[in-house]
């Protein structure tokens, strides 16, 4: 048999089929959400069991002792997956299909650079809070958050003193070039903006190859923005780099966006700017969640919130789940998963 980190070629080279068990670390509701039609036994096998608390380590222990599994799937429920009991470490886990986005809090990078498969769904999700983005940016733009404070006049002076915007033909930066802004940038076309992109750690001709200008540097970045959209991973490199001298480079009015993740701001440096600059703000993603019921973030003025929403919509976890059951019937086949996560692609998520 290949070793587990080669991938097979084609579905005609594969293996005989890998037999084994299936442990499902779900919770009722994730299972509910996921798999709304079922999980078929094509995709996890004939032996297929399920634990819903498996989230301590003695759990996982116990769980993985009982049962031996060689797949387990997991989602937001799921942490810390022990070493020991996967491949790297001794233990029957060859792969872990995780259903939802990022497995960081699950996975170490060394598990995958042992030897360990590990999905997640990939690029699926990222159109659908490309659509939250721009979602937000119209919001903002219209200033939707004042609206019902005109619902009751019907004199043009408190209309007019919405300051409602256009996103046709604005300047548009976007802050992050993984597959959301990629996703973002074909919802924008039609606008016919000015589009321009950073990202921390992206070489500057990837983003050209996408027909988007490209920034020297964040402070350049946001100088002429009419509108930024931060749309970037959280890693140790992007950690609050949306600081205050950078955000005090947005010109005064203009729009924040945030669908990325909230740690690649410092937060208090943005309530100060909106109130310094007067900025339009659309938040998806914040520092701590759920927010405080004093939070700044409720406190700005005519802000956008929302909570943590931007993807995937209640009406796609299905097709995430049955991604996740596509990838689990390869494995049974013997073949190699979709979007298996690499050393590379681990460190450029959040």
């Amino acid at each position: 048999m290949r070793p587990l980190n080669q991938p097979a070629t084609s579905t005609a080279q594969s293996e005989v089929r890998r037999e084994g068990t299936t442990l499902l670390n779900l919770t009722e509701n994730e299972i509910r959400s996921f798999f709304p039609d079922g999980y078929g036994e094509a995709a996890t096998g004939p032996d297929i069991r399920i634990c819903h608390s498996a989230r301590s380590v003695d759990a996982w222990h116990e769980a993985v002792s009982r049962w031996q599994p060689d797949v387990i799937v997991t989602a937001w429920s799921a942490r810390d997956l022990p070493v020991e009991l996967t491949v790297a470490g001794g233990g029957p886990i060859r792969y872990v299909c995780h259903v939802s986005g990022s497995v960081r809090k699950l996975i170490g990078r060394e598990l995958i650079e042992s030897g360990l498969w590990v999905t997640n769904w990939g690029t699926l999700v990222a159109p659908i809070v490309a659509e939250h983005a721009l979602l937000l940016t119209l919001s903002a733009l219209r200033n939707q958050a004042a609206w019902p404070r005109s619902l009751t006049h019907n004199r043009e002076e408190p209309k007019s003193s919405l300051q409602t915007r256009t996103l046709h033909g604005k300047r548009i930066a976007l802050h992050g070039f993984g597959a959301i802004a990629q996703a973002l940038i074909a919802l924008l076309r039609p606008f016919n903006p000015h589009l321009t992109a950073f990202s921390t750690g992206m070489p500057r001709e990837l983003i050209r190859q996408s027909g988007v200008e490209t920034a020297p540097d964040l402070a350049t970045l946001c100088r002429d923005a009419d509108v930024l959209i931060s749309c970037e991973a959280l890693t140790p490199l992007t950690a609050r780099e949306l600081s205050y001298e950078i955000l005090s480079e947005l010109p005064a009015g203009s729009v924040f966006i945030n669908v990325g993740r909230g740690g690649v701001v410092d937060e208090a440096a943005l309530f100060r700017v909106v109130r310094e600059r007067s900025l339009r703000v659309g938040i998806d993603v914040f520092g701590e969640e759920p927010l405080a019921a004093d939070s700044p973030y409720v406190s700005l003025p005519d802000a956008i919130l929302s909570p943590h929403i931007g993807g995937p919509t209640h009406d796609y976890y299905g097709p995430c789940g049955a991604h996740a059951l596509a990838n689990l019937a390869a494995f049974r086949r013997g073949e190699t998963p979709q979007g298996l996560i690499t050393p590379a692609i681990y460190d450029r998520s959040t």
